[in-house]
């Protein structure tokens, strides 16, 4: 099923000329602990230069339309999809790569390879993802892994622990809040991941304003609390880059230690541990105009 697509390529990427790269694991992934054995390990921009695996995965992927039975009816599932099992090839090399790659770095730990690759395209903000975990197969009784690399227009990956589940601790939370500012400071830089529209660093250039107002004696217009937490943030980063790590972002939102993940053009996200068993996610609906999003879930075999 063709896709038809009003997503716009990055200038950042038109501007490199070179072909899509992956970014190097050790020393950039940031776990954040979760709760009752689960855990999330980020990393921003692991695909670099993604326009084309983007536009091969919008035009050359023959997408599927489902519909699903629910209450007492069918109705359309809100995205379309595509399931590339055991010895299927991939779309475009750099997946295989990128599979490659992520079952080197978590042989380990995984103890298995990444087999399958499950893909989403969410046409615009109208498509989603309900709350559920990856409990098809063995995830329902073991600790597996899910790695997802997105591709196209931001959208948050939102995460919450399952009834009876204790919620993250505050050492999360406080990163959450100080990395997603971290985030906003140096997102002009890095293009279009702070929610911006692809083809546009204006909303990531307003939010770094925010780490410059401190300096500036909140001559912004923003106040003391703002301007500390933002500048803190800033600080935050610097620190990371010197280590070599790169800063996750997540923000907590709502009751039950519900968190927020946005996931922008080229971003990584593995959901580890108890993650499936434990905890939920989600891809919610939103009436913000944004294009196309296309997600690459990484499983091991018998993992859906």
């Amino acid at each position: 099923m063709a896709a038809v697509s009003s997503y716009q390529p990055s200038m950042l990427d038109m501007m490199g000329g070179a072909g899509a790269t992956l970014e190097p694991l050790p020393g950039r992934l940031v776990r954040h602990h979760l709760s009752a054995g689960a855990w999330v390990d980020v990393l921003p921009g692991f695909v670099q230069s993604s326009d084309a695996v983007f536009d091969t995965l919008l035009h050359d992927v023959d997408w599927r339309a489902e519909r699903r039975a629910m209450y007492d009816g069918v109705v359309d599932v809100p995205r379309l999809l595509r399931w590339f099992g055991r010895g299927e090839p991939l779309p475009h090399p750099l997946l295989t790569e990128a599979r490659d790659r992520l079952t080197a770095y978590y042989a380990a730990e995984l103890g298995e390879p990444f087999v399958t690759a499950g893909m989403c395209l969410y046409r615009d903000g109208r498509d989603s993802v309900a709350w559920h975990g990856d409990t098809l197969g063995r995830s329902s009784r073991e600790d597996t892994m899910v790695a997802i690399v997105s591709f196209g227009s931001p959208r948050n990956l939102m995460l919450r622990p399952r009834a009876g589940v204790a919620p993250p601790g505050p050492g999360t939370t406080a990163t959450a809040r100080a990395t997603e500012a971290a985030r906003a400071a140096h997102a002009p830089a890095e293009g279009r991941r702070l929610g911006a529209e692809p083809t546009h660093a204006a909303g990531a250039a307003r939010a770094a304003g925010a780490a410059r107002a401190y300096a500036e004696g909140r001559r912004s217009g923003a106040g003391p609390g703002e301007a500390a937490r933002a500048a803190e943030a800033a600080r935050a980063d610097r620190e990371g880059r010197r280590s070599g790590a790169r800063v996750a972002e997540a923000a907590p939102v709502g009751a039950g230690g519900t968190l927020r993940f946005p996931q922008g053009h080229g971003d990584l996200i593995v959901m580890g541990g108890s993650c499936q068993r434990t905890w939920e996610h989600a891809i919610p609906k939103t009436a913000k105009p944004v294009g196309p999003r296309v997600s690459v879930q990484f499983r091991p075999i018998n993992v859906a």
